[in-house]
C-alpha cells in the first residue's frame, strides 16, 4: 500500500518507479455504492487506484449553494480505502492559490499540495467540448459541463492516470468526458 504522499509531484515519481497501471476515480465526495462499484472496477483493471474528492465550485451557479454541498470525508476515505483504493487526492483547490488540507480523516492515503504549496495563478483557461455540452441539462446549466470537462483535465494532468473510471448516471456528462 502506497503510504501518505506530500505532493502530486512525489506521487508521480513513486508510481513512475513502480511503473504500475493507474487508475482514477474522480468524485465531488459524498460517496455511494456507485462509486465503490467503480473503485471495485478499477482495481479490477490497475495495479493502483487512486480517488479524487473535491467538491469543484465551477459546476455551481450563483444561484445554487456550493457552500452547502454534502461533504462527509472521513466516511469517504474509510469506504475508499475498504474499496482498495490506495491515494486519494483532496486539492483543496484548483483554480486559485491555495494548498491542501489533509481534514480529519485517514491522512496516511491521502495526497494533496503541501502545505504552502502554490497552485496556480488566477484561472483563465477552460476546456469545453463543443456540440456535447450544448441543450439538454446545458439550458439551465450553462457553466457546468466547462467546469466538469475543466476539473477533469486538471485531474488528468495532476494524476496522470493510465484509465479512468466514471459513473453513467449523468449521461450527457458522462458522454462529454468520454470524448
Amino acid at each position: 500500500m502506497v503510504g501518505h504522499l506530500a505532493t502530486s509531484s512525489i506521487l508521480n515519481l513513486q508510481l513512475l518507479l513502480l511503473k504500475a497501471a493507474v487508475a482514477l476515480r474522480p468524485t465531488q465526495g459524498c460517496l455511494h455504492d456507485g462509486h465503490i462499484s467503480l473503485v471495485h472496477a478499477a482495481g479490477s483493471r490497475c495495479d493502483v487506484v487512486i480517488a479524487s474528492i473535491y467538491v469543484n465550485p465551477t459546476q455551481f451557479s450563483a444561484n445554487e449553494d456550493f457552500g452547502v454541498y454534502p461533504r462527509s470525508t472521513e466516511r469517504d476515505l474509510d469506504l475508499l480505502a475498504k474499496a482498495g483504493c490506495v491515494a486519494v487526492f483532496m486539492p483543496a483547490a484548483l483554480y486559485h492559490p491555495g494548498s491542501s488540507s489533509l481534514g480529519s480523516g485517514d491522512a496516511s492515503m491521502v495526497v494533496g499540495a503541501a502545505q504552502g504549496e502554490a497552485a496556480s495563478d488566477a484561472h483563465s483557461t477552460w476546456v469545453n467540448v463543443e456540440g456535447l455540452s450544448q441543450g439538454l441539462c446545458a439550458g439551465s446549466r450553462p457553466h457546468f459541463f466547462r467546469g466538469v470537462a475543466t476539473v477533469v483535465t486538471k485531474l488528468f494532468n495532476i494524476v496522470e492516470p493510465d484509465m479512468a473510471f466514471f459513473g453513467k448516471k449523468d449521461y450527457q456528462q458522462w458522454r462529454i468526458l468520454e470524448g
